[in-house]
């Protein structure tokens, strides 16, 4: 198959960086130039271009032209890798791209940052198509343009958070059965036993299957316990914070059900709103309900009180899948494509014995 003309003139101005035809600060033939001399389109041309700006080997001035980044000849010489995750920057994702960027750089190479928005998969596609190396964070649709850009890209790219090793794909990650049976397990010691589960669903998995597919995770773990799911659902938009969501849904469901003593909560913005529906309907954590929170960040750290979260661990797994893709590059990669990180659990304030008189208090002053 004949590669794109866009890919050939886009390696060609690449080559012309890297033996300094081009060098740092220089400015780039206008995109009509750059598509006389290839004879292709301006529509052609303009792609090659925009790959390279995208790669943040180029940039785009106002009024001025195209110009080489400072240190682009450096970075053409090292590998990229990028990490692929979506538009969204809640503290726990902050953290995971910041790891990720430290921990690139320490092995000498480029780290980029590729955000997706809804519906949006070019910029991921394009960098794969060029040939960097990846770890892809966000959840990738059958038969989508990503999915096919990842399935050309197998050596090149580890996954972290979804199991894609069934396709050929490195995968990293913890399974959330056994993080909620981390949980379930360190409530249950404090003798908390009708323990409710709060869990944000984007509007694209509220359809019946979705919710399925969560019941059906959740059941297997708290079953391990001799308990029934009792789950809360938090219809929460894509790409919105579901904090004041989660905030309204606890503030309905704590009075109704006076006789939940526990929450575990999937989210650190989520856990926001559900302890200050704790507070609003006077059953404040950890007093009255204990919380424990699914991945832990700074805003869970310095949350009052202080919530004792699942760390999924991920730092140690993007350490994982730098030693995949180092051995990939070496042409020396023969583990496993999955590999199962262990998550642990980080003991705050948010978690206390179960107490019988206060949960007997709540009873009653609903049976008032």
């Amino acid at each position: 198959m004949a590669e794109p003309k866009y890919q050939s003139i886009r390696d060609a101005l690449e080559r012309a960086i890297v033996t300094g035809e081009y060098e740092a600060g220089h400015q780039l033939p206008a995109e009509q130039d750059i598509a006389r001399n290839f004879n292709v389109s301006l529509m052609t041309a303009r792609r090659a271009v925009s790959d390279l700006v995208s790669a943040d080997i180029l940039e785009r001035r106002a009024r001025k032209g195209t110009f080489v980044r400072r240190r682009t000849q450096d970075r053409l010489t090292k590998p990229t890798v990028s990490i692929i995750n979506d538009l969204y920057d809640s503290p726990f994702h902050v953290e995971i791209v910041r790891h990720f960027v430290a921990a690139v750089e320490r092995e000498g190479w480029h780290a980029n940052v590729i955000r997706l928005g809804p519906d949006e998969q070019d910029p991921a596609v394009r960098a794969l198509e060029r040939g960097d190396y990846a770890m892809l964070s966000v959840d990738v649709k059958d038969g989508s343009s990503l999915w096919h850009a990842i399935r050309g890209a197998s050596k090149r790219l580890v996954s972290l958070g979804q199991d894609l090793s069934s396709i050929g794909i490195a995968s990293v990650l913890t399974k959330a059965e056994d993080n909620m049976k981390l949980a379930y397990a360190r409530l249950h010691d404090a003798g908390h036993r009708q323990i409710a589960i709060v869990g944000q669903f984007p509007d694209d998995e509220n359809s019946p299957a979705g919710v399925v597919k969560w019941q059906k995770t959740f059941s297997d773990a708290v079953a391990t316990f001799g308990s029934k799911l009792r789950l809360v659902r938090v219809p929460s938009p894509r790409w919105q914070s579901p904090t004041q969501k989660a905030y309204k849904v606890l503030r309905d469901f704590l009075p109704d059900n006076p006789d939940i003593t526990a929450l575990i909560s999937w989210g650190d913005e989520l856990t926001i709103g559900v302890l200050a529906a704790c507070r609003a309907v006077d059953r404040p954590c950890p007093t009255h309900v204990s919380v424990v929170a699914f991945g832990d960040s700074p805003l869970l750290e310095h949350a009052v009180p202080a919530v004792t979260a699942i760390d999924a661990s991920y730092p140690p797994q993007i350490d994982i899948a730098i030693d995949i893709l180092k051995a990939n590059q070496a042409g020396e990669y023969t583990g496993r494509l999955l590999t199962v990180a262990k998550a642990s659990i980080v003991e705050r304030e948010s978690v206390i014995p179960y107490d019988r008189t206060i949960l007997e208090m709540e009873i009653a002053k609903c049976s008032v």
